[in-house]
């Protein structure tokens, strides 16, 4: 239902249709029409503005063969991320010149993406895994450089550098299993005649239809050298991993032949460590929480209500001394302070309660409860699309006030 949502946001032009449209294009550029032949980049600048309204990766690829051969390569800079931008899985790293139609398409359409899934997740009753506990999936975001908080009265602007991560709450469902097929895409990515990025950007192309389990994502990790590929690889396929407990556990997340201290610190900084939670076995990881953050907050906050089912259960905060001390018992009932106090902490018990670790896990992570586990972009509800009408009708008149704007200046 998501893609025929976004498809209705877009204005449909044809294959068919485009020839008879970039020449009328290119008529208003150039009235003279004994000169528009003398002009290639005109067809080049046509053809990378309407790149991104044309419905379908087929469709958008035959308009490929209407400019000169000289020119395929000028407008494949300009549409290269809309061409691999794949709506139903859009987690990952975004960093876009909203003067460049294709990419502000990409960016009106990672808005609306995050406007379905944040009214599904409050409809299902699924966890706040956000940044900033607003609900949203844009997390580190800053327009021209200048941090900013995001929320859906923000205003797309039609110029300046949009960045940010985005950071998908879908989950397999209870009864998805892994795929074998993901051992094939495995020897196609050791091939020795292709580049790192264009072997992302086929994996980002195949990810929609993949679920694999923690073993095959760890292979696929291997395939790429460590650094931005490989965190590429993991924020793009750690929500298509069926079995998260050991994807987030010693035996990947944080096992030092996949992924170093940088690598680990930069995939956490992307994705939100509440995604990143394991809360069935949580005693075998370091955690590095700022108080002051709502999501590394909320992790100090999962393991002391921990502590309150689970005989001889402990947090332990790193001292500068390079001991370790329980936190404060009271923070159970009290709640943990909002402080702007940062510090590694680890848990430990001597009695493992597995019920209760189920129960914090639905209420604290994603994936564990029946509604929560099911992915929302396929089977949305009536108040979902109508959340989704009004931010698609708020960014119209949002488009509506800046023209109006233009005009008067």
């Amino acid at each position: 239902e998501l893609m025929k949502l976004l498809k209705s946001a877009r204005v449909a032009v044809s294959p068919l249709k485009f020839p008879l449209l970039c020449h009328t294009l290119k008529q208003l550029q150039c009235p003279n029409l004994e000169a528009i032949e003398e002009h290639p980049e005109l067809t080049t600048l046509v053809a990378s503005s309407w790149f991104a309204a044309v419905r379908g990766r087929s469709a958008q690829l035959l308009l490929l063969g209407h400019p000169a051969l000289s020119e395929v390569p000028k407008i494949a800079k300009h549409i290269t991320q809309s061409l691999w931008f794949q709506e139903a899985n859009a987690t990952g790293r975004y960093r876009l010149n909203l003067s460049e139609p294709s990419d502000f398409c990409i960016a009106e359409s990672v808005l609306l993406v995050n406007a379905w899934e944040s009214e599904v997740g409050r409809l299902t009753s699924s966890p706040d895994v956000s940044q900033h506990g607003n609900n949203e999936m844009l997390r580190n975001e800053e327009h021209n450089e200048a941090p900013f908080l995001y929320s859906r009265e923000w205003m797309l602007p039609d110029r300046g550098f949009f960045r940010f991560d985005f950071s998908s709450i879908r989950r397999p469902g209870p009864s998805v299993a892994p795929m074998p097929e993901a051992t094939e895409v495995c020897r196609y990515l050791r091939s020795q005649f292709h580049t790192p990025a264009s072997k992302l950007k086929a994996l980002r192309a195949v990810s929609v239809h993949m679920y694999i389990s923690a073993h095959q994502l760890r292979n696929l990790l291997l395939c790429f050298t460590c650094g931005e590929d490989r965190q590429e690889v993991f924020c793009m396929l750690h929500s298509r991993t069926v079995d998260s407990a050991n994807m987030l556990g010693p035996s990947l997340l944080f096992n030092e032949a996949v992924f170093g201290e940088a690598d680990r610190t930069a995939v956490f900084s992307r994705l939100g460590p509440l995604h990143l939670l394991s809360p069935l076995n949580p005693e075998a990881v370091p955690y590095r929480c700022c108080l002051a953050i709502y999501e590394e907050r909320r992790i100090v906050e999962f393991l002391v209500r921990l502590t309150t089912q689970e005989a001889g259960g402990k947090v332990l905060r790193l001292c500068s001394d390079g001991r370790y001390v329980a936190v404060n018992a009271s923070w159970a009932d009290k709640g943990v302070p909002s402080e702007d106090w940062t510090f590694t902490s680890r848990y430990e018990t001597a009695s493992v309660n597995h019920a209760w670790r189920r129960t914090l896990a639905e209420k604290y992570c994603l994936g564990y409860a029946g509604a929560a586990s099911a992915p929302p972009s396929h089977t949305g509800s009536a108040g979902a699309s109508a959340a989704f009408t009004a931010t698609v009708s708020h960014r119209e008149s949002s488009v509506g006030r800046r023209r109006s704007a233009r005009e008067d200046e």
